[in-house]
């Protein structure tokens, strides 16, 4: 558990996700939950960031969206349980909604999960209010269960903290900032828009740090503000650096003084503070500086606009195939295409074609399993070693950050290919994970469609 540790941080990931969802799955099972495999998910979704304090950032919106999707859920279970049409149509503006405010950079993923457990709820629930009420019970259950496991798993073996994260975007913002000062003071400022992008990236980053839970980071914790007034001070160069009316009036000294106290205050952070401060304060009044601003969402309004667009014509075209076509496992077609209009359009449209080539080859690995290896299992013992085994590779191969969709896919794929034999009482029929492969297919040729179609949009 040390940093010495001959294990690599790859390998370490990929044990604790393993642990963690075999785990939960167990635990689950022990409980007699039905639903094990949603307990598994929240742990690979909650596993799925940059640092624990991400990973509880992103777990409390997983529940925050829970909770809406299952609240909505009800709404309209409890007003229209008899009038589709407006169901639906209430559903497609819910659904619209939580897709627009998808890219918030906060709270983005409370409203992705929202929709996409809105659709669950009222997909499943069969419009029974009893089997509604159980469901979303049951949900809240497996998706606690998996926070808890994950959390536990994660604090106790190889923790990580989120200040090693900071300090190490911390680095190269100062080396950049320290560049451009350099050509300053020898007068050959030159727009550098690549540059200039990284660093307000880093910036951006640093700041998202600062405004997450910061447990087990002690030291970020204590001296989180002081570290708030150095991302201010050097964000406030950046400005007096980059703005063509600044850069001409700024007086040099002033610029090497406010650089001299930041790299102080960056040795020595309880002790610069308030000199770096009253630096800020100087400049902002001396030169009427505009503060830089960072949107709350990660894209323009108009991307934002595209992306309901994509997603309600998905959902139409969706429900226009379910309604007139007689698709095998038509049953879990509206439930389907209205987590995939969710998700899909949140997707940068180049991973398209990989997600596609994934889900082919992730099928039939699994498939395989679980017609030639898990008939086979008499204990849980063997169950849960199926399952760390397959995790741990999984999220091992693919461990390059270029992969990040195919970890989260092949695991999320393992669940759902073998979640009928965590039932209950086992089963081993080939129909439900042929049935969903079908409406699977079936949604992304859907979805497919209109991404290309409007991919200038």
């Amino acid at each position: 558990m040390m940093e010495g540790s001959i294990i690599s941080r790859s390998t370490q990931d990929s044990i604790k996700v393993a642990l963690a969802l075999t785990i939960s799955v167990v635990l689950a099972i022990w409980f007699g939950w039905e639903k094990p495999y949603w307990a598994a998910i929240t742990v690979i979704v909650a596993a799925a960031n940059e640092t624990y304090s991400h990973s509880v950032r992103k777990a409390r919106n997983r529940l925050l969206g829970t909770v809406l999707g299952i609240s909505f859920a009800m709404i309209l279970l409890m007003y229209f349980p008899q009038d589709h049409a407006l169901f639906i149509s209430f559903y497609a503006i819910f659904l619209c909604f939580c897709v627009y405010m998808a890219s918030h950079k906060k709270y983005g993923y409370v409203f992705t999960m929202g929709a996409t457990v809105c659709a669950l709820i009222a997909g499943m629930g069969s419009f029974d209010g009893a089997t509604t009420f159980h469901i979303a019970v049951l949900r809240i259950q497996e998706t606690l269960l998996g926070l808890f496991v994950f959390g536990l798993v994660f604090s106790v073996l190889w923790p990580r903290k989120v200040e090693d994260s900071f300090f190490e975007l911390l680095s190269p913002a100062a080396r950049n900032l320290k560049k451009k000062l350099s050509s300053l003071a020898l007068n050959k400022v030159e727009p550098d828009a690549e540059l200039n992008k990284s660093q307000r990236n880093y910036l951006s980053q640093l700041k998202a740090i600062l405004d997450l839970p910061l447990n087990g980071s002690h030291r970020l914790s204590h001296e989180r503000n002081v570290w708030r007034v150095v991302i201010q001070a050097m964000e406030l160069m950046e400005v007096l650096i980059e703005s063509p009316k600044l850069s001409r009036s700024v007086q040099i000294e002033d610029i090497k003084a406010g650089e001299s106290i930041l790299s102080h205050t960056i040795s020595n952070p309880m002790n610069g503070r308030s000199e770096l401060q009253s630096w800020v304060e100087r400049m902002e009044c001396k030169y009427s500086v505009p503060k830089i601003k960072y949107s709350a969402f990660g894209l323009p309004l108009e991307g934002r606009i595209a992306n309901v667009v994509r997603s309600l014509s998905i959902l139409v075209t969706g429900f226009t195939v379910w309604w007139y076509v007689p698709l095998p496992g038509s049953y879990m077609m509206p439930m389907m295409i209205s987590i995939f209009a969710n998700v899909l359009v949140t997707l940068p449209n180049q991973l398209f074609g990989q997600m596609v080539m994934g889900i082919l080859v992730w099928a039939a690995i699994f498939l395989a399993q679980y017609v030639l290896i898990m008939p086979a299992f008499t204990e849980i013992w063997q169950l849960a070693l199926f399952y760390f085994i397959n995790v741990f590779l999984v999220w091992r191969v693919t461990a390059q950050p270029s992969l990040a969709l195919q970890r989260v896919m092949g695991v999320n794929f393992l669940m759902v290919m073998t979640m009928s034999a965590l039932y209950l009482t086992p089963s081993y029929s080939l129909t439900i994970p042929i049935t969903m492969l079908t409406v699977v297919g079936v949604c992304l040729a859907i979805g497919g469609f209109y991404i290309r179609l409007y991919r200038t949009l």
